[in-house]
């Protein structure tokens, strides 16, 4: 048999929270008063409550006996109705507050080549030695992709070299260090005999070039310039770190990378820092991070440890 149209009606309506609370204090103090005060509303406020409640199913809930008020099988049944949705409601309240917990100990990170190696492991190693629940989501990209991705808000921050913004701009730059660029060679090369090397016989060498368009071209094409030298045509065209190096300590090209990798390499006689009789540099590296971000204790520690870098005069990358 179908149920009565109030009846329906009230299987298919939502109790409000409230509504629930005060029906499962009803179902344990069996007193109005009492669930009243377990709901936090007054006495009047829960006798309508439960009016409404009982108006909406099209049933007594509860019947007043010289025991207190005791449920009928209407409200036993939305009684335990009600337990379900305020149990589902804590539930949910633990797993979102178990995600925000997890949300604020994710650091998202974006990395260019030149500080994948240096800047970033001791940004990194640094936190995660103080907060043992971090995690850390690390990307490597071209600086374009890495800023269009912060600003999406896909990443929390991004270790580069640091590039003039309007004072309006939403991104905020904290610069850590200069970050010198060096020519490498690998160490049999006829230049790792020189004791200074001019660019005019860098530029008769065959070289692995930066792309067009990137910040490391246009600080080679500067260094020739200034020698008034014309750039060398490049045997290979690469931003690809990881080939450059394996390039450069096979065969007899040349290329730019900055000094802080390069000086891990030639530590371990991998490859050879050409000395120049002029300097050119990458620029400032540090952080850059949207200046509305959402507050977090690890972006915070991160922007704190950039800071004390950079008061200590940079991170030494060798």
């Amino acid at each position: 048999m179908p149920l009565p149209p109030t009846v329906a009606q009230g299987f298919r309506t939502h109790l409000k929270p409230r509504q629930a609370e005060l029906l499962v204090a009803l179902a344990e103090e069996q007193h109005l008063g009492r669930a009243a005060d377990r709901a936090h509303m007054t006495q009047p406020a829960a006798s309508r409550a439960l009016a409404q409640i009982e108006h909406m199913v099209g049933l007594a809930l509860f019947v007043r006996s010289a025991q207190g008020m005791r449920a009928t099988p209407a409200g036993e049944v939305m009684t335990a109705y009600a337990r379900h949705l305020l149990g589902i409601g804590e539930r949910t309240a633990a797993e979102l507050a178990a995600l925000h917990a997890q949300a604020t100990h994710t650091l998202r990170v974006g990395v260019l080549p030149s500080t994948a190696s240096t800047l970033a492991p001791r940004l990194l190693q640094a936190l995660l030695r103080t907060d043992p629940a971090l995690q850390v989501v690390l990307t490597e990209d071209g600086l374009h992709e890495l800023i269009d991705a912060l600003r999406r808000g896909s990443l929390d921050l991004v270790l580069g070299r640091m590039a003039p913004r309007p004072p309006e701009d939403e991104l905020l730059e904290y610069p850590v260090r200069a970050d010198p660029i060096v020519v490498v060679c690998r160490p049999g090369h006829a230049l790792a005999r020189l004791a200074r090397a001019h660019p005019a016989q860098l530029a008769a060498c065959g070289w692995i070039l930066p792309p067009p368009d990137t910040v490391l071209r246009e600080r080679l094409e500067e260094l020739f310039r200034q020698a008034d030298v014309a750039l060398p045509p490049g045997r290979v065209h690469s931003n690809s770190t990881l080939a450059n190096l394996e390039l450069v300590r096979q065969t007899d090209l040349l290329a730019v990378l900055p000094q802080g990798l390069a000086e891990q390499y030639a530590a371990r006689r991998e490859l050879h820092i050409v000395p120049l009789d002029v300097a050119f540099t990458f620029g400032e590296v540090g952080a850059v991070v949207r200046r509305n971000r959402i507050a977090s204790a690890a972006l915070d520690a991160a922007l704190a440890w950039l800071r004390q870098q950079r008061s200590a005069g940079g991170v030494h990358d060798a």
